[in-house]
């Protein structure tokens, strides 16, 4: 018999606030996917917004915005409300739906099951858990999962260029697994990106906005080159890593033909091993 269990809310209409009946249905749904936990079942637990329809395109018309606006506006309530009702967002099968791959969820498990992490914390408001891993240097890994906007951020100051990271994923592991969370404060640095964030988000607003406006045939070509210019920026870049990671191969690679084959014992094999989980943070996996 399968242990796998699936439960969901209705998938919500995000035409108006979120009221009584949406938190009736999205508690006893939660309560039930903790409970099938409890008892050992692989739980996924759905819910969601509805966002399309000529109803929600008019109650934007009425609030002067666009539809997207509108219905990003109606989930953000949904949202802080699950908040305040201590909905579980960030469950297992949260985690393992955004791990990168298969290895890097594996890593995760492993860190939350060695208890890696001190000075676990979580803000007042439930929107931030935050704490210290234990890493290969002397010093910790600082690690952070946001919740505060429309996406989970996860931060970490390990040198993966996977998000979210591996040390990420084993805090959210211990935070569904219901581990000992001390109440926090927003960090500074947070803090500071946070608003950098609602500063980039309301600039994209206005964009969409001006956008919205006709425009002449050269203030389009204006706009189609710099968005060129920025997606050619960000290839070169992304190359420029991959090439990085290569030469590392390639000089691992001559090593090894250089010294024999027979020459492999458990020290090569170890930084063989090292280099193959680096791959992801150069693109190459």
């Amino acid at each position: 018999m399968s242990n796998k269990y699936y439960i969901t809310t209705p998938i919500y209409y995000p035409s108006a606030n979120p009221h009584i009946g949406h938190t009736y249905c999205t508690v006893n749904t939660d309560a039930m996917a903790r409970y099938k936990r409890m008892t050992g079942h692989d739980v996924f637990f759905l819910t969601g917004t509805d966002e399309h329809g000529q109803k929600i395109e008019r109650k934007a018309e009425e609030a002067g915005c666009t539809p997207q606006e509108y219905a990003d506006k109606i989930t953000g309530g949904f949202k802080r409300l699950w908040e305040l009702m201590d909905i579980s967002i960030l469950t297992e099968e949260y985690v393992q739906r955004n791990a990168v791959n298969a290895s890097a969820l594996a890593n995760a498990r492993k860190i939350a099951s060695k208890g890696d992490f001190s000075g676990r914390k979580i803000t007042a408001d439930r929107t931030l858990i935050y704490g210290d891993c234990k890493g290969s240097g002397k010093e910790p890994y600082h690690t952070s999962v946001d919740v505060a906007g429309d996406t989970v951020i996860s931060r970490c100051s390990c040198p993966s260029r996977q998000f979210p990271c591996k040390h990420a994923l084993a805090l959210m592991l211990d935070f569904a697994a219901g581990r000992t969370f001390e109440t926090g404060e927003v960090p500074e640095d947070i803090a500071r990106k946070r608003e950098k964030i609602e500063k980039r988000e309301e600039k994209a607003k206005q964009e969409v906005s001006a956008d919205a406006a006709p425009k002449s045939e050269e203030e389009l070509q204006k706009a189609a080159q710099k968005k060129k210019a920025s997606a050619d920026a960000a290839a070169k870049k992304k190359i420029a890593r991959q090439l990085e990671g290569l030469s590392l191969v390639s000089d691992f690679t001559r090593e090894m033909l250089s010294a024999g084959l027979g020459t492999i014992n458990s020290g090569s094999a170890g930084k063989y091993e090292d280099l193959t989980k680096q791959l992801g943070d150069y693109y190459l996996n």
